[in-house]
């Protein structure tokens, strides 16, 4: 799987300055359309690995206080992420 996701964002990063107009404005919909579905598929991560109690399990009080020592998250931004 991580290697999927790599290759994908290997793609977008090797388009250059002699990719064309349509080129670029299709290549940025489409990491846009991705950007969703992977803070969507995120979401349902945090709140499968919540109820499943890990990370009660690891000690954490918090799903934010979780994320944001496993993932180096800021405060605030772990408290964005809703986990179901």
């Amino acid at each position: 799987m991580k290697r999927l996701l790599d290759e994908a964002a290997d793609a977008l990063d090797a388009l250059g300055p002699g990719a064309g107009a349509d080129e670029l404005i299709a290549a940025l919909a489409a990491s846009e359309r991705m950007a969703r579905r992977m803070d969507r598929a995120a979401v349902a991560l945090v709140a499968a690995v919540n109820r499943q109690g890990v990370f009660a399990e690891r000690g954490y009080k918090s799903a934010a206080g979780a994320l944001g020592d496993l993932l180096g998250w800021e405060r605030f931004e772990a408290r964005r992420r809703p986990s179901r």
